[in-house]
């Protein structure tokens, strides 16, 4: 609702500056939170407090509103491109966590790290620009993969049975299930 905290949750480097690029609008400060200091500075939570306009137009949680489509990474057992930026807090299950949080040794960071808040300001109403950008990069996502997979039914049906089995067979995720 209004007044809430909405985040953007930027996953990959050079997010912030595409959407400085693209709108023509900087960023304003905001509380941020660093969530790999040590290991991937710029995965960032951006936290903004929610506007009627973006409660009328960002009404559910997305993930993946802007995605790598050069890279492949499996996850649940399927090839998927990743995710760039997620928009938590506006519905249906996200949570981001909060700065002093730890984050215990893993894979993905083999040493460990700390939530950590790199701009302490207040936090500030989601601008309108930000909110239209969002919403027409994910309906652009979406277009998108509906005609990928327009394309890609087309090419399965021309297969023949035995060589859709034998793809499947092999692992090609992509016959079937990559965007």
């Amino acid at each position: 609702g209004v007044g809430n905290p909405i985040v953007l949750d930027i996953d990959a480097d050079g997010v912030i500056e595409r959407i400085e690029r693209e709108t023509g609008y900087k960023l304003p400060a905001t509380y941020t939170v660093c969530s790999r200091p040590r290991t991937k500075p710029f995965k960032r939570h951006y936290y903004f407090l929610q506007t009627e306009f973006s409660v009328n137009n960002l009404y559910v949680e997305v993930n993946g509103i802007l995605r790598d489509l050069s890279k492949t990474e499996e996850k649940d057992g399927h090839l998927i491109h990743p995710n760039m930026l997620d928009v938590k807090g506006c519905g249906n299950g996200g949570f981001v966590v909060a700065a002093g949080s730890i984050r215990k040794p893993d894979a993905k960071c083999p040493e460990g790290d700390a939530y950590t808040c790199v701009n302490d300001s207040d936090i500030v109403p989601i601008p309108d620009w930000l909110v239209t950008w969002l919403v027409s990069t994910r309906e652009a996502i979406e277009q998108a993969e509906h005609e990928a997979q327009e394309r890609r039914d087309q090419v399965n049906a021309n297969r023949t049975t035995e060589e859709r089995k034998r793809l499947h067979e092999a692992g090609v995720e992509s016959a079937f299930n990559l965007p």
